[in-house]
């Protein structure tokens, strides 16, 4: 007995203490350096991942911070942010060679050494790609050689008379100034973040975030050679290219060599540098030699080949001041998750996160349930000054704007963000960054949290619970039943859609409505010239279809059309007060926006106010094929005189509009002040008969007027005599 008490007792805490078993899958991420190793995917990211500034945005680059000429000369080149400094070798030591040097510059993002030695190619964001060439005394602009359409480039190679940039996702190709498409792959590139071309032959390398892909010119197009590809590369940054198809490869905190041995590309670690460097971000590879430069923050690092080893060359290298700031961000990165599992098959995704966005700039989530086949699913924005968030609608294939950047924030419970995909359970989610501007980058940025993510399944299609009679109310309420897949989720909302049944015309459509009651009472119009939406359609027979929300939002399909009738009365208003009571404005009969209408719930204060023995004069409308229509007023032991009941329509049609004039009493002993005349009015028909009633209970209001004052008031008494 004691152990079955504890048992209960330990089961009571449990139920107490022990959290919800909430509905979907919720996933949480802050880019801190504790949550950051469970969460990337670091062999598919790109992006930089910051956990000190819980922040990812765009890698700055400065791939094309230094470059040797093509013809194994030991002088480089290393731009600054004001000029690009020429450095020559003395025999002894490296030193800058000021005539040869090219100032006037303003931040400029790649540099190249074409031939012939000492020209330069500098390529900044506004003036494109700029040639120099050397006089005998200076360098001076050679306009001829320049190529505009390269400005804003991050990545450009040359050799020779040939010079090629990275455009967006495309290599743009120039020979003497002029461009050449023919040395232009014409494969599409999956996100290239650099390109070289190999000094001694008419091939080039371009960078990937996991590959170099390598192209050779057949004399009319570049072709692409798989076998000469490199893989497994990490975290690339920079690529630079040699003589005899040597490649080297920034790749984290290493330089990679990868050398021809006949039939491929392989690694060469005699020829890599594997330690030494913090935050290299440029190689370039002398050629005609096994030397290379290497830029590590402001440091140009030479490293020289000798006696089978290559070593650290402190006499020729350099520090630049500012080096490490030059370059500009990558047009685009990905950031990319690991795999989160569900223990169901999941159908609907959603993600939302915190973003800042300059002009120019995008971030757009990519979902996936089965770990490989993304779908496109939200898009922040900022093209004109404002950011937006957009949603994808994976059936048109298209774009939705769906507010502002703060609509994809994890504070707002958007609903639009729920993206339906094929069935699976390996959740993966991809934030690919792009930019328009080298000097500014996307963030995802942390508030309470960065990034969050949910996969749950809809609601069951919703079972309607229809009578098989007609209603007797034009405002019934309609009931279904909420099952939901998974377990312990509620219905958060709904939304109720009606139709004529003879064509499926829309008749009235609630919108989405909050709630968690599986029910709907159908609504009509409380104003007095707006007729309610079943009357309107001209008909009594409709379909309705419902659809539900789970508690995160996630919609239900449609339920079948369920059909059903109306045989009611609906919107009783006042046309008429031949006598109103003091203090009453009359309606004008001629102006249906000033009738009066008797609203359900109406309380005695509220009724309309009539002189006991005035007419009153009621319009009321009807629903379903109604023959007749019968009315009493009763008040106090007595009932008002009905003088009229007149159907201003065609009898047994589906909708009906009725005049009804009565008075009561004048005599203010038989009808005093304050008496509330009510009503009990029914109609028939073939299909159902039907009744509003402030009588029966649940009354519909306490009545339809009240009486104030005696029409005998209005009443003037003339005495006529005659004088004999």
């Amino acid at each position: 007995m004691k152990k079955t008490i504890i048992t209960l007792i330990m089961i009571a805490i449990f139920l107490i203490i022990a959290p919800p078993t909430w509905a979907t899958n919720k996933w949480e991420y802050s880019i801190t350096n504790m949550d950051t190793p469970t969460v990337i995917d670091q062999s598919q990211t790109t992006a930089d991942v910051d956990t000190q500034n819980n922040e990812i945005s765009l890698p700055r680059f400065n791939p094309g911070a230094a470059a040797f000429w093509p013809d194994g000369s030991p002088d480089y080149i290393v731009m600054t942010p004001t000029e690009i400094k020429h450095y020559s070798w003395t025999g002894s030591q490296t030193v800058e060679n000021t005539v040869l040097s090219v100032p006037g510059q303003n931040n400029p993002l790649s540099i190249a050494a074409p031939a012939p030695y000492p020209d330069v190619v500098v390529v900044d964001k506004d003036r494109g790609a700029t040639h120099y060439s050397f006089t005998g005394n200076d360098m001076v602009e050679n306009p001829a050689l320049s190529v505009a359409d390269l400005s804003g480039v991050l990545f450009v190679g040359a050799r020779e008379d040939v010079l090629a940039g990275l455009v967006d996702e495309e290599v743009r190709a120039y020979k003497s100034g002029s461009r050449d498409t023919s040395l232009e792959p014409s494969v599409d590139l999956s996100n290239p973040m650099g390109l070289s071309l190999y000094p001694d032959r008419n091939n080039m390398a371009i960078l990937e975030p996991d590959r170099v892909r390598f192209f050779m010119d057949t004399g009319t197009q570049m072709v692409e050679n798989p076998a000469l590809s490199v893989t497994g590369l990490t975290n690339p940054k920079a690529i630079g290219t040699g003589n005899d198809l040597d490649t080297a490869i920034v790749d984290g905190n290493q330089v990679k060599h990868y050398s021809f041995d006949g039939s491929s590309l392989r690694y060469n670690n005699t020829l890599s540098v594997n330690s030494g460097l913090t935050t290299p971000t440029c190689v370039a590879l002398r050629p005609g030699s096994n030397d290379r430069i290497i830029v590590d923050g402001n440091e140009v690092k030479y490293y020289r080949f000798k006696n089978g080893s290559l070593n650290y060359d402190p006499d020729r290298s350099t520090t630049v001041t500012g080096l490490d700031q030059l370059g500009g961000y990558a047009p685009k990165a990905t950031v990319v998750s690991q795999v989160k599992n569900t223990t169901v098959d999941t159908t609907f995704l959603r993600i939302r996160a915190y973003h800042a966005l300059p002009q120019g700039t995008s971030v757009t989530w990519h979902l996936t349930t089965d770990g490989t086949n993304f779908t496109e699913a939200m898009r922040l924005k900022n093209d004109t000054g404002t950011a937006i968030c957009e949603a994808f609608d994976p059936d048109t294939l298209s774009w939705t704007n769906i507010g502002s950047a703060t609509k994809a924030g994890p504070d707002q419970d958007t609903k639009e963000l729920w993206i339906e995909l094929p069935a699976g359970r390996d959740i993966i989610w991809k934030a690919v960054l792009e930019t328009d501007d080298p000097e500014q980058t996307p963030k995802v940025i942390k508030n309470d949290v960065a990034v969050v993510w949910e996969a749950g399944n809809p609601p069951e299609k919703p079972d309607l619970n229809l009578p098989a009679q007609c209603y007797v109310s034009t405002t019934p309420t309609i009931n279904w039943s909420f099952s939901d897949p998974d377990p312990g989720d509620t219905q958060s909302g709904y939304q109720v859609i009606i139709r004529k049944q003879s064509d499926g015309t829309l008749v009235y459509d609630s919108g989405t409505v909050f709630s968690s009651e599986p029910e709907f009472k159908i609504p009509t119009s409380e104003q007095p010239d707006v007729p309610g939406p079943l009357w309107a359609s001209g008909e009594h027979e409709f379909t309705v279809e419902v659809r539900t929300f789970d508690a995160v939002g996630i919609p239900s399909e449609w339920s079948d059309p369920a059909e059903f009738c109306i045989v009611g009365l609906e919107r009783p208003r006042i046309k008429e007060l031949v006598s109103p009571g003091a203090g009453q404005t009359p309606p004008v009969p001629d102006q249906p926006s000033t009738y009066l209408v008797v609203k359900k719930g109406m309380t005695e204060d509220e009724l309309p106010l009539t002189k006991a023995g005035g007419k009153v004069g009621m319009l009321v409308d009807s629903i379903g094929p109604l023959n007749s229509l019968d009315a009493v007023f009763p008040y106090l032991n007595k009932e008002a005189t009905v003088h009229k009941i007149e159907n201003i329509g065609a009898l047994g049609s589906s909708t009906n509009r009725w005049l009804v004039e009565f008075w009561t009493e004048a005599s203010i002993e038989e009808c005093p002040d304050g008496t509330i005349v009510e009503m009990d009015m029914r109609g028939y028909s073939t299909e159902g008969d039907t009744k509003l009633s402030t009588v029966d209970a649940p009354p519909y209001a306490a009545g339809v007027v009240k009486t104030m004052g005696s029409v005998y008031e209005d009443w003037v008494v003339v005495l006529k005599g005659r004088d004999n």
